[in-house]
């Protein structure tokens, strides 16, 4: 439980992340930089594109938790488990 506990606090966080890079740039500087004549459409569309791209990357790094005592699927086996287990959740009938 506290594994998933910190997990969830991590994802919440990202998220909160996120929101202010989304929201904060694309939709408060970057409309009022257009408003105001500031920024042409081609440059709105660059500083469009750019949160969206730190939003996702600032999203991959959740793909690197681990949770301590689990098992990791990789390539279509568990990594930990004996040669035999590994045959046996890749549906082999031979060890």
């Amino acid at each position: 439980m506290p594994a998933a506990r910190a997990i969830a606090r991590r994802a919440y966080r990202t998220v909160q992340e996120n929101l202010v890079v989304g929201v904060g740039v694309v939709h408060v500087l970057g409309i009022t930089a257009a408003l105001l004549g500031w920024i042409g459409p081609i440059q709105a569309a660059v500083l469009h594109l750019g949160p969206d791209v730190l939003v996702f990357v600032n999203s991959v790094k959740l793909l690197r938790v681990r949770i301590a005592g689990a098992l990791r699927v990789h390539c279509g086996c568990i990594a930990g488990a004996s040669r035999a287990h590994r045959v046996r959740i890749a549906g082999a009938t031979s060890a």
